[in-house]
């Protein structure tokens, strides 16, 4: 009988971290957008970024109750850049930068690109977090980093159209205030 409830109990908060690692990402995620969207010069989005990264990660190591330091957290970030290096939404951030460079058509559409493209990382990056968390019960830099290439090139073009679709609606939704 105890066994039976303690397997419901563990299903039960494997569920919960589920749903709310969601909610982390998902949040984090719409966050990057906007600060992609937010920042105006090549190169402020880098901050931004790495903030928000930040406190993804450290959200989603409380949620599974996993201490992390700042070193590991330094590392797994540098892993995944190491990751992303050989990546198509690299290539989105760095075409997104350079038509910042544009005045007027080219600021505004630099803006979208490099906001898609951060999009598509902070996805991956929160859910590979989550899933190795989820997985191994602590932030392992290496397999997280795997996990997180995989997920950035899984199905990478309806991907790109739902944040172009999430991008666009924000972009619209700070023309309009």
């Amino acid at each position: 009988m105890l066994n039976l409830v303690q397997e419901k109990l563990d299903t039960t908060r494997a569920d919960y971290r589920r749903q709310q690692a969601e909610k982390i990402v998902r949040s984090s995620t719409h966050k990057a957008i906007l600060g992609a969207l937010a920042s105006v010069s090549p190169g402020t989005d880098l901050v931004i970024q790495g903030v928000i990264g930040t406190r993804m990660v450290q959200e989603l190591c409380k949620l599974y109750d996993s201490p992390v330091s700042q070193l590991d957290i330094d590392q797994f970030l540098s892993f995944s850049q190491g990751q992303l290096k050989k990546s198509i939404p690299l290539l989105l951030a760095v075409a997104g930068n350079a038509l910042k460079a544009f005045p007027g058509i080219g600021t505004v559409a630099g803006g979208l690109v490099h906001a898609v493209a951060y999009g598509l990382i902070f996805d991956a990056l929160g859910h590979s977090v989550a899933h190795t968390l989820e997985q191994r019960g602590a932030l392992k830099a290496a397999s997280a980093a795997a996990t997180f290439q995989e997920m950035l090139s899984g199905n990478l073009e309806e991907r790109t159209k739902t944040f172009a679709r999430l991008v666009i609606e924000q972009y619209k939704t700070r023309q309009d205030s």
